[in-house]
């Protein structure tokens, strides 16, 4: 069946995935420093298993070959909170905060899908998404683990050049990760947007400001404490 976005089943969707994202944190919560470690290596491996999986789901679904790189923002944000949780390492969880805060919660509400459940590729892409942000928010309410100002600086500078490489793999493959080079198909955001490539003079100042937006309530935080 055709997916209707904002429809019952992307609704129910939505709220069971934010359901799960605040519950699971909060019942972490109350738990011993050890449980919360397997807590989090638990997401950490749930989300790589997910992402190798996404390898043969490329393939199975008759997805061009070059989908079965890890190579969109929110797979990259995905193997970096899957890293962080397992082995703490503070680069990982400020890549996952900045591209996967906004990204994730933006693909979830405006999903790039043609089809909704049970096609096969309706789960996949809600589970990898909410597992993505469950990642996050688990960091910054059981590890207490948080950007500074310095992280919205390196990852801003680490997307520009990042985004630079994506856009010569998209020409030499024709692919279209980050959507650099062409809209998606179906309805989103970007449809407002001009014609690719004129679409990144928008595009690219927007992404840093969407980095900024979700550093902003850590900004509030620091100078009500200052």
């Amino acid at each position: 069946m055709p997916f209707v976005l904002f429809g019952t089943q992307h609704l129910i969707t939505l709220i069971v995935s934010f359901l799960i994202i605040g519950l699971v944190p909060y019942i972490a919560s109350k738990k011993s420093a050890e449980e919360k470690h397997i807590f989090a290596v638990s997401i950490g491996v749930l989300l790589l298993v997910h992402e190798v999986m996404q390898v043969f789901h490329a393939f199975s679904f008759g997805l061009a070959w070059y989908e079965s790189l890890p190579f969109h923002m929110c797979d990259l944000s995905a193997t970096s909170i899957a890293i962080y949780l397992i082995y703490r390492k503070p680069l990982f969880f400020n890549i996952a905060f900045f591209w996967g805060s906004g990204g994730a919660l933006i693909a979830m509400i405006t999903p790039d899908l043609s089809l909704g459940f049970p096609d096969g590729l309706y789960v996949p892409f809600f589970y990898g998404h909410a597992m993505t942000l469950l990642g996050i928010v688990f960091g910054l309410s059981c590890l207490k683990v948080r950007p500074f100002f310095r992280d919205y600086i390196l990852v801003t500078s680490l997307t520009a050049v990042s985004a630079v490489f994506i856009y010569v793999i998209n020409l030499m493959l024709g692919s279209n990760f980050w959507y650099l080079n062409r809209k998606p198909q179906v309805a989103t955001v970007l449809d407002f947007f001009p014609d690719p490539p004129i679409h990144l003079l928008i595009l690219v100042p927007l992404v840093i400001a969407v980095f900024f937006i979700t550093y902003v309530p850590f900004l509030i935080l620091d100078r009500t404490k200052s």
